[in-house]
């Protein structure tokens, strides 16, 4: 049996995040739909942009996949998803607590009914993000952030 320290959990302050934090953001947001075009290409997925769970609606992680167990029983909000082939849902969330997005299942989440304004989110600073399209890797390439 191996002596594993638990990750402190803290909050970020409500409905602010470090520039830094939204760049990082960003370029995993846009590494994520690189890899739902190459996953489109490669099988013929197609989405559809059919939500049961809306933007920006607050869901609780109920039974993520084995590799994300971590963070069942977490609160997200949902940046996008849709309908995937074969009729389920899928669904890009953010979990604020660590502010990592990850792509789940709409079988992994309950959600509670109730949104978020989109600028509790996003602080009206934009990025705009260039993804290489043979390695996966995002690059910010414009910020409204300033220096």
């Amino acid at each position: 049996m191996k002596n594993v320290t638990p990750k402190p959990k803290t909050r970020p302050r409500a409905g602010v995040m470090e520039d830094r934090e939204l760049a990082e953001l960003a370029a995993a947001v846009a590494r994520v739909n690189f890899w739902y075009r190459r996953i489109q290409k490669r099988h013929g997925v197609r989405m559809k942009w059919n939500r049961l769970i809306p933007n920006y609606g607050v869901v609780k992680i109920v039974e993520p996949p084995e590799e994300f167990e971590e963070i069942t029983g977490e609160d997200g909000v949902v940046l996008g998803g849709g309908k995937i082939s074969g009729g389920s849902h899928a669904y890009t969330i953010l979990v604020p607590s660590t502010s990592d997005t990850y792509y789940l299942p709409g079988s992994a989440l309950q959600f509670t009914g109730v949104t978020v304004a989109e600028g509790d989110i996003y602080a009206g600073n934009s990025l705009r993000v260039v993804v290489d399209e043979k390695t996966g890797e995002g690059r910010v390439v414009q910020s409204s952030f300033g220096a």
